[in-house]
């Protein structure tokens, strides 16, 4: 299947803020830094939630993360 990709313009505090977010996101040890993570990927828009379902959707790296993230 291939990957869908699309570019976004982003501004230059949201690269910063993303680039924080995602060293926070490699370096997390627990489950509540990972989901704040998340969360603030879905609040800058590079990020979709599914409050079913209960999963985050990364448009950028295409990868679903299912759990009960609420």
């Amino acid at each position: 299947m291939a990957r869908i990709t699309y570019e976004k313009k982003l501004s230059k505090a949201q690269i910063r803020a993303y680039k924080k977010l995602t060293a926070i996101g490699q370096s997390a040890y627990t489950l509540r830094e990972s989901i704040a993570t998340l969360n603030a990927l879905v609040a800058m828009g590079l990020a979709t939630k599914d409050a079913e379902l209960g999963s985050i959707f990364d448009s950028r790296t295409g990868i679903k993360y299912c759990s009960r993230l609420q």
